[in-house]
């Protein structure tokens, strides 16, 4: 029993430290979540557009 609690609580900390996909590393989900906060807007919005103004910026080269 004390260890499935074990368990239970390092999953969570896991979860804490990379809440998207593995590979996004900590300091984007900061980025992300700070231009969250200051837009108002989803973190799939943020996401969305981070990859749009990332895809203009490459079609003007």
């Amino acid at each position: 029993m004390n260890e499935d609690v074990k368990s239970v609580k390092n999953r969570r900390q896991r979860k804490k430290n990379y809440p998207i996909q593995s590979g996004v590393s900590v300091e984007v989900w900061t980025q992300i979540q700070k231009m969250t906060n200051e837009l108002g807007l989803s973190e799939a919005a943020v996401c969305r557009m981070l990859i749009h103004k990332g895809l203009e910026t490459l079609e003007m080269k």
